[in-house]
């Protein structure tokens, strides 16, 4: 026997042969992990440098051990960890007299958000215990790679105490949970419990393509609202960041890919580093920005627009009604999202690219790691009804003024495929150009792409080059999404129109994230028939 003098007093330690002991799990095994209520499960990994532990029925001031598992916190039970004078790990905080307890890998397997680690037990000893010991104790959640995200320091004594630490916006996959105490003979642990609060559950958050309606019928607006709701009932934004340990929710938005040529200018170069400009002098898309907290839009520099945002409180203020709506940027209840970019020197062929999140607001005002995350693109070549484009959605988009429009193209990293159509017009000419009106049939399919078709979401609509003949309507699908109409147009052109007036039939097919897919044909009254 041995006895070791702490603070004054005398713990008796047993026997060396004793306090050696084999874990009762091998390091590497899986731990079994057992949370209450409804948090995410990691797979639970115990690291080799953890310290060893005392068998089941052990008792230190009053503290019986339940098990001589080291893994048993993670189910809600106890066990003594081998303080480091009697054989614990001799791994050293650095700088401190502390010594390792435990450390476990987490491994999610998807990625997650903890907003919170849960510790119960005694003896969590550090630098207000022993004067001849330097602490302090500390409870840390480690990434991936082992760097420090958070910690909280621990206070001596050996009665019961829980600790809480807090990580607000701790996004990952794999997580590294670890504590260091200056205890010398015994380290009780009795539960740990990981909370992963502020998990989004994809259900909460609506994202749709929605009008205003293009020329074509595209949709030209990018939509999302976040819902947050517990058992499937809203429980409202403050709460859901209380929650997570956030301070709000808000949204950021990347510009991916800026097609040139285009009338959005370039972030200044004669004063800040060209950021958006090519080496070659040409326009590219602004690097990442991040939002600030509620309240406020995307930062921008100065009316070259360098840095668009969607919308914000003070757009609203000045009478701005983006995109012909009028959504609040938020509710009790809900968050909104609403963007609608016209360039109308956008090339045939080109796509304005976007990826927006979901994210929290921290306390120091920055934005979390992103919680939910959509890609998507507009091929709107429209204006402003003030006759200009924009990417700063301040003023409303004049959906007359041209074609295409928003497609969403990823969720959470999973692509969004458009429906699928097809189509063929008989006759392709029509002759003579007598002025009667003549029966094209149209045929085709409209099959699903990743999303389901929704009902109404097939029609048809024609574009006459004269502005005058203009039919559309709803199409019935049939067996395996075959479609068959009759269209009447009027067979007449201008006597002077040397190339021959052209009707453009568009179908459509629309799902239920309002992705379109369409396919066009076109029919010609020609100048002679000749041609």
């Amino acid at each position: 026997m041995r006895k070791i003098r702490i603070n004054g007093r005398i713990q008796v330690a047993i026997t060396a042969l004793v306090l050696v002991v084999v874990a009762g799990r091998a390091f590497g095994q899986n731990c079994p992990v057992q949370f209450p209520g409804q948090q995410l499960v990691p797979t639970v990994t115990l690291q080799p440098e953890s310290s060893g532990v005392y068998p089941a029925g052990t008792s230190f001031s009053g503290f019986v051990s339940q098990t001589g598992d080291p893994c048993a916190p993670w189910s809600g039970q106890s066990v003594h960890f081998l303080g480091w004078g009697v054989g614990g790990s001799s791994e050293e905080l650095p700088g401190t007299d502390s010594r390792l307890v435990y450390r476990y890998e987490l491994d999610y397997g998807q990625q997650v958000t903890i907003s919170s680690v849960v510790v119960q037990g005694a003896a969590f000893q550090g630098n207000d215990c022993c004067p001849q010991l330097n602490g302090p104790a500390e409870i840390r959640l480690l990434d991936a790679n082992k760097n420090v995200l958070f910690t909280q320091q621990t206070n001596s004594g050996n009665s019961f105490q829980t600790y809480t630490l807090s990580t607000p916006g701790a996004t990952g996959q794999v997580f590294y949970l670890d504590e260091f105490t200056t205890s010398v003979v015994w380290r009780y642990r009795s539960s740990i419990v990981v909370n992963t609060g502020c998990q989004v559950n994809p259900s909460d958050i609506n994202t749709f393509a929605g009008g205003p309606y293009s020329l074509d019928q595209k949709p030209i607006s990018m939509n999302a609202t976040f819902v947050p709701t517990d058992g499937g009932l809203p429980v409202g934004l403050a709460n859901a960041a209380i929650a997570c340990g956030f301070t709000g929710f808000n949204w950021q938005q990347e510009v991916a890919f800026l097609p040139a040529p285009s009338p959005f200018k370039p972030f200044n170069p004669t004063v800040q580093n060209p950021a958006n400009l090519s080496t070659d002098g040409s326009l590219k898309a602004p690097p990442l920005f991040f939002d600030p907290p509620q309240g406020g839009g995307y930062t921008y520099y100065g009316p070259d627009y360098a840095y668009p945002f969607y919308w914000n409180s003070s757009d609203l203020a000045n009478g701005f009604v983006p995109c012909t709506l009028a959504n609040p940027i938020e509710t009790t209840y809900t968050l909104y999202f609403q963007d609608c970019p016209g360039d109308p020197l956008l090339p045939n062929g080109s796509a304005i690219k976007f990826q927006a999140s979901l994210l929290g607001i921290l306390s120091s005002g920055n934005p979390s790691p992103p919680l939910y995350t959509f890609n998507w693109q507009s091929t709107y070549n429209g204006k402003t009804k003030t006759g200009g484009a924009q990417l700063k959605s301040a003023f409303p988009i004049d959906p007359s003024s041209g074609t295409g429009g928003v497609t969403i193209t990823s969720v959470n990293g999973v692509p969004q495929t458009p429906p699928i159509v097809s189509c063929t017009a008989t006759p392709s000419t029509l002759w003579p150009p007598n002025g009667k009106p003549a029966s094209v049939t149209v045929s085709g399919t409209i099959t699903a792409g990743t999303a389901s078709l929704v009902p109404a979401g097939t029609g048809y609509l024609v574009i006459d080059e004269y502005g005058q003949d203009q039919p559309s309507g709803p199409i019935t699908l049939g067996s395996g999404g075959s479609y068959l109409f009759q269209v009447s147009l009027i067979a007449a052109r201008n006597g002077n129109d040397q190339d021959g007036r052209t009707y453009t039939i568009i179908v459509n097919g629309q799902d239920a994230l309002g992705n379109v897919g369409s396919c066009s044909t076109i029919i010609t009254v020609p100048h002679d028939h000749g041609h």
